[in-house]
């Protein structure tokens, strides 16, 4: 994981699986993707689905297989 505007590795993921998809999508800065997926018709109904990608200076402490491999920080609930 990656801190608020530093996901510079985690965009480039996100882009690649994007590009591997065939699904275009627009980088607006340097740590944002948006993505489109068109329907086969058109439509006057639009969906959007919003997903933060940015964690926590939070160290994470389980033995978990799946733990972060950046120390410090962590995905988790800022609320």
């Amino acid at each position: 994981p990656e801190q608020s505007w530093k996901e510079w590795n985690t965009q480039k993921k996100i882009e690649e699986e994007l590009d591997t998809l065939g699904i275009p999508y627009e980088t607006p800065y340097k740590t944002a993707v948006i993505a489109t997926i068109k329907g086969a018709h058109a439509s006057d109904h639009i969906l959007g689905i919003r997903a933060d990608i940015d964690a926590l200076p939070v160290t994470e402490k389980t033995a978990c297989p799946f733990k972060s491999e950046n120390e410090g920080t962590m995905h988790a609930c800022g609320h």
